[in-house]
This record gives structure tokens, C-alpha cells and sequence, in this order.
């Protein structure tokens, strides 16, 4: 629903959009994890110790995870799954949410 609407309004493809802005930052955003010292910095690198390819998925997926050990969250209460109908995380101040609908996507995947 998300996805068509910014189509709609902006006239561009919101996943292909983010997909891209990703794409421009996650090489900083790794030389950053990698400079990063003290706890913060053990947790960074062992997540781009778990990189095995050069898959850009993969990358993208390291980048993402990285964030919130970065921006000082908690990384458990940053990413979140959720259904069509959950409104639970109303009281989210910042983080990443994947709903999952209920019905068949509405969003196409580029990547």
C-alpha cells in the first residue's frame, strides 16, 4: 500500500528508490562499522565477519544490521515483523518495520 502510494504521489518506485540510496551509503557505513572501536566495534565486526559473498543483498542486509549498533540502540527492538493488522509498535520511535500482509504483495522487488 506504502509502495503505491509513493508511486502515486512521487512518481518512483519506493523500494528501487531505497534499494539505491542503500547502495550510495553502505560503502561508508562499512568503512565507518570498520573504524569503530570498544564494544560497539565488536559487535560491527562480527557481523562483517559473517559476510561470505559479494552478494549486494547480503551487503545491504550487513549495512542494515549494523545501523542500529551504530545509532546506539538496541538491535533486538530495532527491526521488527509484523502482520497487516498489528498496531503494537504505534509507540516506535525509530527502527525498521517489515509488515507482512496479509493478503497477496502489493510491492514488486528490484534489486
Amino acid at each position: 500500500m506504502i509502495c503505491l502510494e509513493f508511486k502515486r504521489i512521487v512518481g518512483k518506485d519506493l523500494q528501487q528508490e531505497f534499494y539505491s540510496a542503500l547502495d550510495d551509503h553502505r560503502t561508508r557505513l562499512m568503512e565507518i562499522f570498520k573504524a569503530k572501536r570498544g564494544n560497539v566495534g565488536e559487535h560491527l565486526a562480527q557481523l562483517l565477519q559473517q559476510m561470505q559473498s559479494l552478494d549486494p543483498t547480503e551487503k545491504r542486509t550487513v549495512a542494515l544490521r549494523g545501523l542500529p549498533h551504530l545509532l546506539g540502540d538496541n538491535p533486538t527492538e530495532f527491526f521488527k515483523s509484523s502482520s497487516d493488522g498489528d498496531e503494537s509498535f504505534g509507540q516506535m520511535d525509530v527502527g525498521i518495520l517489515l509488515v507482512n500482509p496479509e493478503g497477496p504483495c502489493q510491492c514488486q522487488t528490484s534489486r
